[in-house]
């Protein structure tokens, strides 16, 4: 049985991690300063926009946070 799988357009992810598009870009890029090599690749050619999987964001975004932060406040 497959599982459903969503896709996050950009600006669906930036609001998700409440980080701005510019941000999402550069952490994508090797050559900026802000670069971070871990952060979820994208899908290209998705009908012209990358398309990050939302259960890959929401991993990286669980593996970012503070052990003792409480989730529910």
């Amino acid at each position: 049985m497959a599982s459903d799988i969503n896709l996050l357009n950009i600006r669906e992810v930036a609001q998700k991690i409440s980080a701005g598009k510019s941000t999402i870009y550069d952490w994508m890029n090797p050559k900026s300063k802000r670069y971070k090599p871990d952060f979820p690749k994208p899908l290209k050619n998705m009908g012209g926009i990358n398309r990050w999987i939302e259960s890959e964001i929401d991993a990286w975004v669980m593996s970012k946070r503070n052990p003792n932060q409480n989730l529910t406040s």
